[in-house]
């Protein structure tokens, strides 16, 4: 969240002063938005497998 956030920051900066990003500045927000998003996937999934784990135990009791 926090670097998409950055990303539309650049974004709007380079809008307004009627300017285009560099590549560099592209390529990096590109890679930051990604991490981020796989992040939030695996932990997502993580999350997803440990409460079916545990609900599972909870059924067994």
């Amino acid at each position: 969240v926090v670097n998409s956030g950055k990303l539309v920051q650049s974004l709007a900066a380079a809008t307004s002063q009627g300017s285009f990003l560099s590549v560099d500045q592209i390529i990096y927000n590109g890679i930051g938005f990604t991490v981020a998003a796989v992040s939030t996937a695996a932990i997502t999934i993580y999350a997803k497998k440990a409460l079916q784990k545990l609900q599972a135990e909870d059924e067994l009791c």
